[in-house]
C-alpha cells in the first residue's frame, strides 16, 4: 500500500508541472490584456520558464542521487509552489518573470525525480510498468492543461490557473513526506557539473537576452553585440571544460556520432516549432478568430490529444519502420503543420488551422519518442545517462532559442508592417505600438485595425518560414546522416 501512496504522491507532482506547461500558453493573451505589457514581455513569460528548466535539468537528476529523491523532490515542490505563489500574486512583469523562472527550477526538479522515485519503489518487472504509468500520465497531464486553462478562465481571472495548482503540489508534498520510504542504497556520490551547467546558463541566458530585445535595442546595437559576445565566448569555454568533465552535461565527442547530431537536430527542430506555436496559435484563436478562452483551451486539444494518443505507437514504429523513417515521418508532418498554419492565418479559414494543429501534434509524438530513443541508443551502454542528459539540453535549448527568434521574428516583421501601413495611409495609433500587435483589438479605427490584421499575418508567416527551414535542415540531417537500424 505504500508503493500506491509513493506512486500517487509522484504522480500528482508530475501532473502538476505537466499541466502547467500547457495551462501558461492558453492563457497569455488574457496575461496580456490583464497586465497590459507587450509582445517581448509576453514572451518572456514562456521563453524564462525554458530558460532555467534546461540549465537545471540534467543536473538536478544527479544531485537527486547525491542527497536523496525524497529530499530534492520535496525541494523541486516547494520552490515551483512558491513560484507559483509569486507568479498568481504578480502585479508586473518582473515579479511574474521571478516566479516563472523558480517553477523553471522546480520542474527540472520533480520531472526526473518523480520518475526515479516511481523506479525506486517499484522492484524488477514492476518497475518497468511504474515507467510506463509516468510517461502516459505525463502525456494525460500535457493533454489536459488546455481544458483546465479554458475552464478556469472562463469563470476566474488567468491569475487562478497558478493558484489552483497549489493545492496539489501541498498534497503531493504530504504523501511523499509520510509514503515514501528511500533506501539508502540508491543514493550514490555523483559527479555534479557545477560549472557546465552555470556556463549553459549564461549561454542560454545572453543568447536569448539578445535575439529577444534585439528589435528594441537594436540588432547591432552595443547591449546586443556584448550579450553575443558573452554567448559565443560561454559556447567555446563550455565545449573546452566538458571534454575534461568525468560527468558532463555536454560531451563534445557525442556530437562526433551521426545518429546522435542527427536526433538532437531533429529534436531542436520540433521544440523550436512546438514552443513557437504554442506562444502563437492562441494569441491567433483569440485575436484573429475572436475565440474565448474556453474555446481556446478546446482548440489546443487538436495538438496535445494525437500526443497523447499516438506516443505508444510513435516507440513502437522504429522497429517496423526503423528510427530514420519515423523521424523523417515526424519532421514531415512538422513542416506540413506549418505550412497549413500559414494558409489558415492568410485565409482566416479555421478548418485549415484545425488540420495544421493536428499536425502538430502528430509531428510532435513521431519526433519525440524515435529521436530521443535513437539518440540515447547512439552511444555505449556506459555513456547512456549521458547521452540521455546531452539528449534532454539539446532539445530544451531548442525550445528557449526557437522561441527566442520566432518570437522576435513576429514582432520585428509585425511591427515593421505596421509603421510601413500608418505612414503611407497618413494614419495614427491610438494605443502603444509595442502593445498593439498581442492585442489587435484594442485598435479603434477599422483601417487601422486592417494594418495591424495585416502585420500580424505577416509577421507569423515570416516565422513559420523561419522554423520550416530549421525543420528542412533537420529532414536533411536525418535522411543523409541517421543509420536505418530497426534494432533501436
Amino acid at each position: 500500500m505504500r508503493r500506491i501512496w509513493t506512486m500517487i504522491g509522484a504522480l500528482v507532482g508530475l501532473a502538476i508541472v505537466g499541466i502547467d506547461f500547457s495551462i501558461v500558453f492558453t492563457s497569455l493573451a488574457e496575461i496580456q490584456k490583464s497586465l497590459d505589457i507587450s509582445v517581448t514581455n509576453l514572451q518572456w513569460i514562456p521563453n524564462i520558464f525554458c530558460i532555467f528548466l534546461t540549465a537545471f535539468l540534467v543536473t538536478a537528476g544527479r544531485l537527486a542521487d547525491t542527497f536523496g529523491r525524497k529530499r530534492l523532490y520535496i525541494l523541486g515542490l516547494l520552490i515551483f509552489g512558491l513560484g507559483t505563489l509569486c507568479a498568481g500574486l504578480s502585479v508586473d512583469v518582473p515579479m511574474l518573470l521571478i516566479g516563472r523562472s523558480a517553477q523553471g527550477v522546480g520542474t527540472a526538479i520533480v520531472l526526473p525525480v518523480s520518475q526515479g522515485i516511481m523506479s525506486g519503489a517499484f522492484p524488477g518487472e514492476k518497475r518497468a510498468k511504474a515507467i510506463g504509468i509516468w510517461t502516459m500520465f505525463n502525456a494525460l497531464s500535457l493533454a489536459s492543461g488546455p481544458v483546465f486553462g479554458g475552464i478556469i478562465l472562463s469563470f476566474a481571472s488567468w491569475r487562478w490557473i497558478f493558484f489552483v495548482t497549489l493545492p496539489f503540489v501541498i498534497t503531493s508534498l504530504i504523501i511523499t513526506l509520510f509514503a515514501y520510504r528511500e533506501p539508502v542504497r540508491e543514493r550514490r556520490h555523483e559527479k555534479i557539473d557545477w560549472l557546465g551547467m552555470a556556463l549553459l546558463f549564461i549561454l542560454i541566458g545572453s543568447l536569448s537576452l539578445a535575439i529577444v530585445q534585439g528589435p528594441d535595442w537594436g540588432w547591432l546595437s552595443g547591449i546586443n553585440i556584448l550579450f553575443y559576445c558573452i554567448a559565443v565566448v560561454s559556447t567555446l569555454v563550455l565545449f573546452a571544460i566538458e571534454r575534461k568533465m568525468p560527468a558532463p552535461i555536454l560531451n563534445p565527442s557525442f556530437f562526433l556520432n551521426r545518429n546522435f547530431i542527427s536526433a538532437v537536430a531533429a529534436l531542436f527542430a520540433m521544440m523550436a516549432m512546438i514552443w513557437t506555436s504554442f506562444f502563437l496559435i492562441p494569441l491567433a484563436l483569440q485575436n484573429m478568430y475572436l475565440f474565448s478562452s474556453f474555446n481556446v483551451g478546446l482548440m489546443m486539444l487538436l495538438i496535445t490529444v494525437p500526443v497523447f494518443l499516438f506516443s505508444t505507437s510513435a516507440g513502437k514504429a522504429i522497429k517496423r519502420w526503423s528510427g530514420k523513417g519515423v523521424v523523417s515521418l515526424g519532421l514531415i508532418l512538422l513542416i506540413s503543420s506549418a505550412l497549413f498554419q500559414m494558409w489558415a492565418i492568410n485565409s482566416s479559414m479555421l478548418s485549415v488551422l484545425a488540420i495544421g494543429m493536428v499536425l502538430l501534434g502528430l509531428g510532435w509524438c513521431f519526433t519525440w519518442g524515435p529521436a530521443t530513443t535513437v539518440g540515447v541508443m547512439a552511444e555505449s551502454k556506459e555513456l547512456a545517462a549521458l547521452a540521455a542528459g546531452a539528449v534532454m539540453t539539446v532539445q530544451d535549448i531548442g525550445a528557449v532559442l526557437g522561441l527566442a527568434i520566432g518570437g522576435s521574428l513576429f514582432r520585428a516583421v509585425g511591427m515593421n508592417k505596421i509603421v510601413m501601413g500608418l505612414k503611407s495611409q497618413h494614419l495614427s495609433l491610438d494605443v502603444p505600438l509595442e502593445n498593439v500587435l498581442s492585442n489587435p483589438h484594442s485598435v479603434k479605427s477599422r483601417p487601422v485595425f486592417e494594418i495591424v490584421k495585416n502585420a500580424f499575418e505577416n509577421g507569423y508567416s515570416v516565422t513559420m518560414w523561419f522554423l520550416i527551414g530549421i525543420a528542412i535542415t533537420a529532414l536533411i540531417a536525418t535522411c543523409s546522416m541517421m543509420k536505418r537500424d530497426r534494432s533501436q
